[in-house]
């Protein structure tokens, strides 16, 4: 230890002393400096409830200010460092004794021993020692600025600690929105919870005051659902902006306790219903509509019921907790106030504000989901025997057809704006009753479908009034479902006509019949039958007469008296279908060989003047494995005579074709008179 060990420890804790008090003096301002930062930031946001934009930018200015006292307050004083030597100068002049100090110190160097006379040197540090003894080193060091200091961050504590203990909500909500949350300082009307249609878009104690982004569908109508609590306000109102920023206000009125247990009773009934019909669908669309009845009032139930997935138990565990509610009626929602408002339809993205007395949320947005689009196409394919004939062709997406009975009709939907599909069905409507089937997906994308399963569909025998709906990837249906109906296209009968050149014959003759078959789609059978009409007693019926031959016409088909026989002359195993319509051609028939029979006795039919042959082509059309329609022609009538009969008969058509002839050109001359 040296001589001056006394003085070397006092100037060391009047250095610790002194850096204390620099660092006090720097930290302090600092701290006072920032505090009050802090409380003109909290004061200018609880004045003007500034945004997350607005509070960067306070922020921001308030860490320049901050910056600025770190520079201005703390570096300074942090900045100063003091040796040995400095603190002995301080003391001298504060002393105002000479420079003994330092040179008793600068002389106690091992280096001091070359620089002149020893006993000099020992003499400064004995005198210095024995100073050291009597002196104090801190007289007249004064630490009025740290004190100065102090006492400004002192009142500034209490002033932030009676601001704290008097606000404390206020100054929870001012150190959350310190860190950007979505926190509003304490209003009188407290905003609890916040619904759009069937999505609860805010939950106080989960989201603050900041509603979360939603997405719905294209030009269906937004319902917004309030409830509130603290200090009820009679009215509240919603601003809505569009993208152009064009801003309207929905009105949301205050609902009554009743309208409110109302909506639960509903949807306590919705479920009951529901869960008794076992074709209920208890998911997708049905769940939201129902969840968004008690949605406000009751959240949990409401997600319960979406989460269900058609779970029937749960779904009853839902009804069960709605009917305890319903019974404690009104309960906690007496001190609620719930406003709603009813936006038509959205046509744009929008971001909404809502506005309930002194209570107001952040901004959010509503985003427009596209609704999806839907093309049908209905391929007719119908029977085999009517594939070959021509048709017109047909638009597959029109979606009211006629068909021919026995056709089936493959049914294929596509979503033409590319949206994924998760469900597709087909609905047959009939009278009080409906029929479904599902479609399935075609490709991986799911945004082509078809129905394959058994139905109607796969062959038509009766009118069809269906429609069809879908569900996309984002849960949308179709708003009006595709309608359509199938019609039943007639397959007409066929048509025949014969004809003979004569109809007075000898009873050995060969009349030549000239016949015509048309049809739609095809002929199948060709028959002519033959009934013969024996003469009468009469002897006065020797000549034809059209008298005689419109009586003969006009006699019943189906006489049994009457001898008949009946020749094929196109056989079913060979129809003729609708490329080879219509059928002309002609049949010779040989009245020597003409066999007939009665009673089922078949025999030469040995034809005598005065007998009569009625001539009757049948047709029937060709359907495939259904029965044909059978036509039958206005019958022929044939008689029988002599040479001379022939003649007279043949004459009397020479005579009838002249007079026409005669009738013609007179006609012409007196239209050319006329002119």
């Amino acid at each position: 230890m040296t001589r001056l060990g006394i003085l070397h420890r006092r100037l060391a804790s009047l250095r610790r002393i002194r850096a204390l008090g620099r660092w006090a003096t720097a930290y302090a301002g600092l701290a006072t400096a920032i505090l009050w930062l802090l409380l003109a930031v909290f004061a200018i946001d609880v004045a003007f409830q500034m945004d997350v934009l607005q509070r960067v930018v306070i922020i921001g200015l308030a860490v320049v200010g901050g910056l600025w006292s770190v520079r201005r307050l703390a570096l300074p004083e942090l900045g100063i460092r003091e040796d040995e030597i400095e603190l002995a100068l301080l003391v001298e002049r504060q002393q105002r004794i000479s420079s003994d100090l330092v040179a008793a110190i600068q002389f106690e160097r091992p280096e001091a021993a070359a620089w002149g006379s020893q006993q000099l040197e020992q003499h400064v540090i004995q005198s210095v020692a024995e100073l050291t003894n009597r002196m104090d080193v801190f007289e007249g060091f004064s630490q009025a600025k740290p004190r100065h200091r102090l006492a400004w961050l002192a009142l500034t504590l209490v002033v932030t600690s009676g601001v704290a203990i008097c606000f404390p909500d206020h100054t929870r909500a001012f150190l959350q929105r310190l860190m950007l949350a979505s926190v509003h300082y304490p209003s009188a009307t407290v905003i609890e919870r916040i619904a759009i249609n069937h999505r609860l878009v805010l939950e106080r104690r989960r989201d603050g005051a900041g509603p979360l982004d939603a997405r719905f569908a294209e030009g269906y109508p937004l319902e917004f659902w309030v409830r509130c609590g603290g200090v009820l306000a009679p009215d509240a109102r919603v601003e809505l902006r569009t993208g152009d920023d064009q801003v309207r206000s929905l009105d949301l009125s205050l609902r009554t306790l009743d309208e409110r247990r109302e909506r639960l009773a509903q949807a306590v009934r919705n479920l009951r219903e529901a869960l008794a019909a076992n074709e209920v669908d208890l998911a997708g669309i049905w769940a939201r509509d129902t969840a968004m009845l008690v949605r406000i009032d009751a959240a949990e139930t409401a997600d319960v019921i979406e989460s269900a997935a058609g779970d029937a138990a749960r779904l009853r565990q839902a009804a069960d907790r709605l009917d305890q509610l319903l019974a404690a009626w009104p309960a906690e929602a007496a001190t609620t106030a719930v406003y709603a408002g009813r936006l038509p339809r959205l046509v744009s993205p929008l971001a909404y504000q809502v506005y309930v007395g002194d209570g107001w949320t952040d901004p959010a947005r509503v985003a427009m989901m596209a609704l999806p689009i839907i093309e049908s196409r209905l391929n007719v394919i119908p029977p085999s025997y009517a594939r070959i004939a021509p048709r017109s062709s047909t638009d597959s997406t029109v979606r009211h057809i006629s068909v021919l009975e026995g056709s089936r009709v493959q049914v294929a939907i596509k979503s033409v704006n590319q949206k994924r599909l998760d469900a597709a069905w087909l609905t047959i409507l009939g009278p009080g009753t409906t029929r479904r089937y599902d479609l399935a997906a075609t490709d991986d994308t799911q945004r082509s479908w078809e129905l394959t399963d058994e139905s109607s569909f796969d062959r038509v025998v009766e009118p069809l009034r269906f429609e069809i709906q879908v569900t996309d990837e984002d849960g949308l249906q179709l708003e009006t479902p595709l309608r359509g109906y199938v019609r039943l296209k007639p397959d007409r009968p066929p048509t025949c006509a014969a004809a003979v050149v004569h109809s007075v014959v000898l009873p050995n003759a060969k009349p030549k019949i000239e016949y015509r078959v048309n049809d739609d789609y095809g002929v199948g059978r060709i028959r002519l039958h033959i009934a013969v009409e024996r003469a009468t007693p009469d002897p006065i019926a020797d000549a034809p007469s059209a008298a005689s031959s419109a009586a003969v016409s006009e006699a019943p088909a189906e006489d049994t008296s009457l001898e008949r026989q009946t020749l094929t002359l196109l056989d079913e195993t060979q129809p003729v279908l609708a490329d080879r319509l219509p059928i002309e051609a002609s049949y010779v028939l040989d009245l020597a060989a003409l066999r007939i029979g009665r009673g089922g006795v078949v025999q030469t039919a040995n034809l005598a003047k005065g007998d009569r042959l009625r001539l009757t082509l049948e047709a029937v059309d060709y359907r495939g494995e259904a029965p044909g329609e059978s036509y039958q022609s206005d019958p022929l009538i044939l008689e029988i005579s002599d040479e001379a009969g022939v003649l007279a008969a043949i004459s009397q058509a020479d005579e009838k074709s002249e007079q026409r002839l005669t009738d013609i050109i007179r006609q012409q001359l007196e239209i050319g008179g006329g002119r």
